[in-house]
């Protein structure tokens, strides 16, 4: 009993997310989490960086693995540093959202039924921002200006949307584009394809998470 007890405390104490948000600041801390969840787990199930490189926390149950300041693995030191040091740390709550579960695990299905990736592979992140609300001369920390081409893909690319999670004052999308032959079978049951619109429902009290489920 008294295992499962320090147990149970490990996993409250190392929870991710919390389940309201009243403010603007509090909103873009949890965009700030859920963008460094999406980014870890998809390196970290496709293998690009070593198991050393990451750390694990929970998202209530879904253990994920997410990436930290590792000095002998510069690339995902890079990533952290990117961020501006925003580690993911524990968020003491009671609950956690249910669109924070549905995008979490959503992900994990997807990466794992993704064909393997070849032996050379490198990874690239491009910034977008609002040139109206943005000075001209602002590079943010990390990033060098470049140009917006996109993607170019060989053979026929199929995207896939995860799902997004929006506030009253921010919102996070996450969207996977392959190619088609990469995408092996996953189970029909709870198709990849849809679209699960996490939306939030405002009080003058709190704001709290709700979901709504569409197929497309």
């Amino acid at each position: 009993m008294a295992n499962e007890q320090r147990l149970r405390t490990v996993n409250r104490d190392t929870q991710l997310l919390p389940s309201v948000v009243v403010t603007e600041q509090q909103s873009l801390l949890v965009v700030k989490k859920l963008l460094a969840i999406a980014v870890s787990t998809i390196t970290y199930l496709r293998g690009l960086f070593p198991e050393k490189a990451y750390g694990s926390k929970f998202v209530e149950e879904q253990k994920v693995m997410i990436l930290r300041d590792e000095r002998s693995c510069p690339g995902a030191k890079q990533i952290v540093q990117c961020n501006g040091n925003n580690t993911v740390s524990k968020m003491p709550c009671s609950n956690i959202r249910k669109a924070s579960i549905l995008l979490v695990r959503k992900l994990y299905t997807l990466m794992q039924h993704l064909g393997p990736l070849p032996d050379s592979v490198c990874l690239s992140m491009a910034l977008s921002y609002y040139d109206d609300v943005t000075p001209q001369e602002y590079e943010p920390p990390g990033f060098k200006e470049g140009r917006s081409d996109g993607i170019t893909f060989e053979k026929e690319c199929v995207k896939l949307t995860v799902g997004e999670v929006v506030s009253p004052f921010h919102m996070l999308k996450v969207d996977v584009t392959t190619e088609r032959e990469r995408l092996e079978q996953v189970d029909d049951t709870e198709p990849i394809t849809f679209r699960d619109r996490l939306a939030v429902k405002m009080s003058k009290e709190e704001v709290v998470f709700k979901t709504t489920n569409k197929n497309y």
